[in-house]
C-alpha cells in the first residue's frame, strides 16, 4: 500500500505545484484508489516516479528533462487505463 500512498502523494503535490490537469489527475487518482485492480507494481512505480517528475513544460525549448502528460497517458495506457474524458 505504501506504493499506492506514494502516487496519491505525487498527484497531490503535482495538482498543488506543477499544473497537473484535471483529467489526468481524476485517471491518476482512479489507480492510486484501487491497488486490487492495478497490481503490476513495477508500473504503478513508474507513474509514481512520473508523476513526481511531472513538469508541464516538458519537451518545450529548453524545458526538456522531468515528464509529460504524453509520458503519464502511455503508462496509463499500459494499465488498461484509456477511457478519460479531456477538457
Amino acid at each position: 500500500m505504501e506504493l499506492f500512498n506514494r502516487l496519491i502523494r505525487a498527484i497531490e503535490h503535482a495538482e498543488k505545484e506543477n499544473e497537473l490537469p484535471d483529467f489526468l489527475g481524476a485517471a491518476l487518482r482512479h489507480v492510486a484508489e484501487n491497488p486490487l485492480q492495478f497490481s503490476d507494481r513495477q508500473l504503478v512505480a513508474r507513474l509514481a516516479e512520473q508523476v513526481s517528475e511531472y513538469d508541464p513544460y516538458c519537451g518545450c525549448g529548453c524545458f526538456g528533462a522531468g515528464c509529460s502528460a504524453n509520458d503519464l497517458l502511455a503508462t496509463l495506457k499500459e494499465l488498461g487505463v484509456e477511457k478519460l474524458s479531456s477538457p
